[in-house]
């Protein structure tokens, strides 16, 4: 047997090594040296076929390059380990920031209609009439951003609006409506049709006629949009911490579980 021999187990050890990359070559090197060394030895002995007793000092090359897999697989538990905990804080931070924005996002869709609700109640109370309030322009709540100011009386008939959807004037269900009182306005999300949501506020109001109330809306449609493109902020930066955890998972693993120095590793696979 020749120095062929070598090369020949080398070549079939690199084909059952797990190891990749630097690692990989750096153990091959390492096992190369091994094999020199003892084949040096071997001559000094007076051997026949040094490359021959050198090969089967060190072992099968597949027996020898098993030795190699267990640290692999502690490094990528390890990693898994370290990951986990990192993607749950992850994802939990994630959800609740994106949460606090939606929430953010959304009530403050609110803020003109709770004003000009409880402005308009105000007036109402105090002898205003309904058509001073709903003289502006017609709003079409399929297509227009803009406020509608809808004045109903105790009974929940539409005294004056400006409010128009399919040639109608919608009104909030009596429910909705009989929740308000004075001083407490209603806050919701009202959809009086598929595809038409408004962010409205009903504020209650006491006049010589027994009151009524008084709904104050406009599209949801702009929040919405920011919803979503939060959504999908959110969703970027969730993969992003989840990736980052685990290259850092990994790198710390690989130091942790599969570092080793020189010769270390090969040494207990080859007395493997």
């Amino acid at each position: 047997m020749s120095d062929d021999a070598v090369t020949a187990w080398l070549r079939e050890f690199g084909r059952h090594l797990p190891e990749r990359g630097a690692r990989r070559r750096r153990t091959v090197t390492e096992l190369e040296e091994h094999l020199m060394d003892a084949m040096e030895d071997a001559s000094r002995r007076g051997a026949a076929d040094p490359a021959a007793e050198a090969v089967a000092r060190v072992g099968a090359p597949s027996a020898v390059a098993a030795g190699f897999r267990r640290p692999a697989r502690i490094a990528w538990a390890l990693a898994l380990l370290l990951w986990l905990p990192a993607a749950a804080a992850a994802s939990v931070s994630v959800g609740t920031a994106y949460l606090i924005g939606q929430q953010v996002v959304r009530q403050s869709a609110n803020d003109p209609q709770v004003q000009l609700a409880q402005d308009a109640a105000r007036q109402l109370s105090t002898g205003a009439a309904p058509s001073t309030l709903t003289a502006g322009p017609t709003i079409d709540l399929a297509e227009s951003l803009a406020v509608s100011v809808t004045v109903l009386d105790r009974a929940g008939r539409v005294v004056g609006s400006t409010a128009r959807l399919d040639g109608g004037t919608p009104r909030p269900p009596l429910g909705a409506l009989a929740s308000a009182t004075p001083g407490n306005p209603d806050v919701l999300t009202w959809q009086p049709r598929p595809g038409v949501r408004q962010a409205a506020v009903i504020a209650a109001y006491q006049d010589a006629a027994g009151g009524g109330t008084v709904v104050v809306a406009r599209s949801l449609r702009l929040v919405e949009q920011r919803e979503d493109q939060l959504l999908w902020l959110a969703v970027a930066g969730w993969l992003a911490a989840l990736a980052a955890a685990g290259l850092v998972a990994i790198g710390v693993a690989g130091r942790w579980g599969g570092g080793r120095q020189p010769g270390q590793t090969l040494a207990a696979a080859v007395r493997a």
